[in-house]
């Protein structure tokens, strides 16, 4: 048990009891083991641990809007959103089952396979060239012998949001402005 696993409990005990639990009650997680598995942060807990389910159904938080260039350790497990993307690659990662999502930041690694709307390995809006206003997700450390990267996984429909109509229209008519602005 190294001190920065001792610290991530204490922090999590210091949290349940913040948050109204009891001492005692906190107490339940003293046998709580903070490892990696995978590249992923991951508490387990050993035989005999009891786990009181305090609430279920509750919303995810709101998602964090990523500006820069791909995804990192400090965003691994929480939820975020990308804005102004396209899917400019498919079959990519581990398993092929990634696609590359692009704006003007830079390059992110999504998947769909803890979408629940997915009905396959990608939603039916993943498709090559397909762009969005935003995509959220939540973020995986996927790492093995010969591979190391971090990926955006959807959860449902909503975590993509596709651009309205009148969007594009407005979008297509300024660009259209544009190219006959320039040839005067």
């Amino acid at each position: 048990e190294t001190d920065e696993v001792r610290a991530r409990i204490r922090a999590l005990k210091q949290t349940l009891i913040s948050d109204g639990r009891t001492p005692s009650t906190a107490a339940i997680y003293e046998r709580i083991l903070v490892e990696e598995r995978s590249g992923n942060t991951q508490l387990s807990y050993e035989t005999g641990s009891a786990i009181n389910v305090e609430s279920t159904g509750n919303t995810f938080p709101t998602a964090i809007d990523i500006v820069i260039s791909g995804f990192s350790e400090k965003y691994e497990s929480m939820k975020v959103k990308v804005s102004n993307v396209e899917i400019t690659a498919m079959g990519i990662g581990k398993y092929g089952d990634n696609y590359n999502l692009n704006n003007t930041n830079g390059d992110y690694w999504a998947g769909d396979y803890m979408n629940i709307d997915a009905g396959g390995p990608y939603h039916s809006y993943v498709t090559s060239g397909a762009a969005f206003e935003s995509g959220s997700g939540i973020i995986e450390h996927k790492v093995s012998d010969s591979w190391d990267y971090y990926q955006m996984l959807t959860t449902g429909t909503s975590d993509f949001t596709v651009p309205e109509p009148a969007t594009i229209t407005l979008l297509v008519t300024g660009a259209m402005g544009l190219l006959t602005y320039r040839k005067k």
